[in-house]
């Protein structure tokens, strides 16, 4: 009970026990574990129903702060379409600062870092960057709730930048096998193929 965290032991002892027993209540006091004697009048419904509901209530709280931050930083994420919103987003909602490096731009100076926990944003064994929260203290339940939720959304973010570059370069390289290869489309089309990436096809002067 102690290795799980156990928040105490709760017993009837007078129907079955008949006593409480001296080595169980020094083992007790020795894990600081309480050791609750109930009387044996009091059914373990009344006992167990409120913390059952207690339980079930905090989960329901939970969920519903988990589902709020959810929308709240989906819906910065989809609007923005920027890392730096996300970042903002999460620094509110935790009341601490908080900064994202990605693999597009330079590592923060670690020695800027000392006060900050950091979150690795990983996809599939890939690392896509951090997540860096200003915190000397352990987080919270609901902080980690928000961190993981931050994660996900940044994920998702740099593997569409990842994935729009590569598009991006392999447009490029067909345009070019295109006309090199002599396998030239109308020239209205080819033109405005090239203009995309800011080449010009103009004959020079």
């Amino acid at each position: 009970l102690a290795r799980v965290g156990g928040a105490g032991l709760g017993i009837k002892f007078g129907r079955y026990i008949g006593h409480i027993d001296e080595g169980l209540v020094a083992v007790a006091d020795e894990l600081n574990i309480p050791l609750i004697s109930f009387p044996d009048e009091i059914p373990y419904i009344d006992i167990t129903y409120p913390l059952m509901s207690r339980i079930v209530n905090d989960q329901a709280d939970l969920l519903a702060y988990s589902d709020k931050v959810y929308r709240k930083l989906t819906s910065v994420a989809l609007e923005s379409n920027s890392i730096d919103m996300i970042a903002k987003t999460l620094a509110e909602i935790l009341n601490k600062p908080v900064k994202i490096a990605t693999f597009m731009e330079n590592f923060f100076n670690p020695r800027d870092l000392r006060t900050y926990q950091c979150f690795p944003v990983e996809v599939r064994n890939k690392t896509y960057g951090f997540i860096y929260v200003e915190s000397t203290t352990e987080m919270t339940e609901l902080d980690m709730i928000a961190v993981e939720h931050a994660r996900v959304l940044v994920a998702l973010q740099l593997m569409h930048y990842e994935l729009a570059s590569e598009s991006g370069w392999n447009e490029r390289r067909d345009l070019l096998d295109d006309l090199l290869s002599g396998r030239l489309p109308a020239l209205p089309v080819l033109k405005a193929r090239a203009d995309v990436f800011g080449f010009s096809l103009d004959t020079p002067k």
